[in-house]
């Protein structure tokens, strides 16, 4: 190569390509479209968050519905067989004091 045939380097007076600047556009606007798309994406997976919730607070109300319904705390710690329907109580809770004791005066 000559030295006729290189690139002329560019200064800080001369403009930028329009080319280039169009392709600056296009990225631009290529990070604007991601960005909406993962708004979308954050604002399904907290509703399915919230909906999951609720199905965790249905079950945990059905689990405390079956040990009640049997005499058992809610609180107490149970395996049951799906097959069968069986509960095995795995530990119960030990009751805590329903009062704390007073200080004496």
């Amino acid at each position: 190569m000559t030295e006729e045939t290189k690139t002329p380097k560019l200064t800080l007076n001369d403009p930028i390509a329009s080319e280039t600047l169009e392709r600056f556009t296009k990225l631009g606007e290529a990070q604007h479209n991601l960005a909406l798309q993962l708004l979308r994406l954050e604002q399904n997976k907290i509703r399915l968050l919230a909906a999951a919730h609720q199905l965790d607070e249905q079950e945990q109300r059905l689990f405390e519905k079956v040990l009640v319904e049997r005499g058992l705390p809610p609180t107490a710690q149970v395996e049951i067989d799906t097959k069968t329907g069986i509960l095995r109580v795995l530990s119960q809770p030990t009751e805590a004091p329903k009062e704390p004791p007073k200080a004496a005066a």
